[in-house]
């Protein structure tokens, strides 16, 4: 698989996601935390974020808390 991608209504706003093997470009309407299988965490604000990938994909999206 080269890639994938989707969106997922919230209530917040539609959340867009778009992965390829080497990163996933998130767009959400709100602050989101990305949790990688390393277990790092990255924040990225509203609007576009693109995360970079080692040889791993992304385990998790939430929103961020407060």
């Amino acid at each position: 698989m080269s890639g994938a991608r989707g969106a997922v209504p919230t209530p917040q706003g539609l959340v867009r996601v778009d992965a390829a093997p080497d990163r996933v470009r998130i767009e959400p309407p709100v602050p989101v935390e990305a949790l990688h299988p390393d277990g790092s965490l990255t924040h990225h604000p509203s609007g576009s974020s693109t995360v970079a990938l080692s040889t791993t994909a992304l385990s998790a999206i939430a929103p961020q808390k407060g």
